[in-house]
């Protein structure tokens, strides 16, 4: 069969760019190896800019959703600064089952044709086409890599291997019932502490308590080697402390009892403006956690992925009618939209190690400064757009 675009991956990036390019009139096909609906870990934070680019209303969606009013940061002191933004939702927490599919539904009603539960075997590029083998074959002037950190596009078309382990973070983390949260509703709790990149996380959602860690992979490979044990037993320590702290704070009720769920990867720490990894080249671009778009300090990725789409969209449309494939303002465009704030995401998030001799200094700061933390706010979530970086 034959297409004007495929877009590998059906996760936000992926449906997000199928829709745009279905509503621009071309003939798309949207390729999932899971089937849809399908379960996924994560704490589903959803910023206003996701709403903003969906053109949805977050108080009129078809699946739950609920507004955290503010942040807490905490130290290992567990000494709370409040990050809240003008009275404004800071974010929105929601199941990523629903949440994915929903856009997915959207791109179909634009639309996309979809096909899950067909995994990629392999892509081949010639001077005039994309092949795409399934078990079926698919033809298409070009193909989107919307398939994650460890995009089939990406090792298929040689761009590179795999992201380092200093590049990725490792999330691991558990839901249960929101009865399990005692703290104040509406309010999303992150401790820095134990790890120079990361965090423990603790978000209530709408009918789910979703709480866990966050930090890097090579955090965890080279913890594992020093004390001798498997990358599982440092994983499972670190989510106990998680519990540990949370208990401490008394957001979490002291008789709940529970296990990590499923760990996953994003390649959060990928410096965009580095030119290490190739996002483009000829019939292909790459979108979302496939170029590492996600944000270094929070790891949130459904905003900057979707930013990436857009922009993929954009620059694909204008490919097919100038029939010049190489998309060489891409990169550019994803720079000029993503770099200073993962600049600035890059040096709060240096800041924040615990391991740093002013790292408790620094939570003055943050606790004192009003513009320190609606920059950071804005920055993380999408908010208002900063005319001028706050100088770290």
């Amino acid at each position: 069969m034959r297409f004007d675009v495929i877009i590998c991956g059906a996760g936000p990036s992926g449906a997000f760019c199928a829709r745009q390019l279905a509503k621009n009139g071309f003939k798309d096909l949207l390729l999932e190896a899971k089937s849809l609906p399908r379960y996924k870990t994560g704490s589903g934070w959803l910023t206003q800019g996701v709403f903003e680019l969906l053109g949805w209303d977050p108080s009129n969606v078809d699946f739950p959703i609920v507004s955290t009013s503010k942040l807490m940061f905490y130290s290992k002191s567990l000494e709370g600064v409040e990050m809240s933004y003008e009275g404004k939702p800071v974010t929105f927490g929601a199941s990523r089952k629903w949440f994915d599919y929903e856009v997915v539904k959207n791109a179909e009603e634009s639309g996309a044709t979809l096909v899950d539960n067909s995994k990629v075997k392999s892509i081949k590029i010639t001077p005039d086409k994309v092949t795409i083998f399934t078990g079926e074959k698919y033809e298409s002037q070009v193909v989107v890599g919307a398939d994650g950190a460890y995009s089939k596009v990406a090792l298929d078309l040689g761009v590179r291997k795999c992201f380092d382990p200093s590049e990725v973070w490792l999330c691991i983390c558990s839901e249960t019932d929101l009865s399990a949260n005692k703290g104040e509703e509406g309010v999303a709790h992150l401790v820095f502490a134990d790890f120079d990149t990361g965090y423990y996380w603790f978000y209530p959602k709408k009918d789910k308590l979703n709480f866990g860690i966050a930090t890097s992979l090579e955090f965890i490979i080279n913890k594992a080697k020093n004390e001798n044990k498997t990358n599982s037993i440092v994983l499972k320590e670190l989510f106990d402390n998680s519990k540990t702290y949370f208990k401490k704070l008394d957001l979490l009720d002291t008789s709940v009892k529970l296990e990590p769920r499923r760990a996953h990867f994003n390649p959060s720490l990928y410096n965009l403006n580095s030119k290490k990894y190739r996002v483009c080249g000829n019939r292909f671009v790459l979108v979302g956690d496939a170029i590492g778009a996600s944000n270094p300090l929070s790891g949130e990725g459904i905003f900057q992925g979707i930013r990436t789409a857009k922009i993929a969209a954009e620059e694909i449309d204008e490919a097919i009618i100038s029939e010049d494939y190489y998309f060489k303002n891409y990169e550019a465009k994803v720079l000029a939209a993503l770099g200073r704030e993962h600049k600035f995401s890059e040096n709060t998030q240096k800041m924040l190690k615990p391991s740093r001799p002013d790292f408790d200094a620094f939570f003055n700061i943050l606790r004192s400064s009003k513009k320190l933390r609606k920059s950071i706010l804005e920055a993380l979530y999408g908010l208002d757009r900063r005319k001028k970086e706050t100088k770290l």
